[in-house]
């Protein structure tokens, strides 16, 4: 612990007895510092709800958790983004125009990069038309089934 060189005995018995009087005097003391310690940085957590419980004879703090967030909800009709040959029947498709359904399978045209589809106005079952897209962009449906 020291060096021996140059220190006496009586000088370094004065040392300890220097450094043990710094020292905390009882086990009880440092046991607080400890409980002391652990409380301050326990608070540098994130904040927990606080409640006190009462007992008999004395009262009690208690940390409790957070309760989870909800989960997001989905919007209530989900659409999706599907290729022009994933389309569906029954799928329908909204754009500048109207709503529209697909009432029959899509075919493609000029070697496979052009996807058609014939479709009918929601409000209009009598009517209806042949859509065409690129077969590499998606569009966007909602799946009725």
């Amino acid at each position: 612990m020291f060096l021996s060189i140059g220190i006496r005995k009586e000088d370094r018995s004065d040392i300890l007895a220097s450094r043990q009087s710094s020292l905390p005097s009882s086990p009880t003391s440092s046991a607080r510092a400890r409980a002391n310690w652990r409380f301050v940085h326990s608070r540098e957590r994130a904040p927990a709800k606080e409640s006190i419980q009462k007992s008999a004879s004395s009262a009690t703090l208690v940390y409790m958790a957070k309760p989870r967030p909800e989960k997001k909800r989905e919007p209530a009709e989900p659409t999706a983004k599907v290729l022009p040959m994933e389309l569906q029947v029954g799928d329908r498709l909204a754009d500048e125009t109207g709503e529209w359904e697909v009432i029959a399978p899509p075919y493609s045209t000029a070697g496979g990069r052009v996807a058609h589809a014939r479709v009918q106005r929601i409000d209009e079952p009598a009517s209806w038309e042949i859509r065409s897209w690129d077969v590499s962009k998606r569009i966007s449906v909602k799946r009725v089934g």
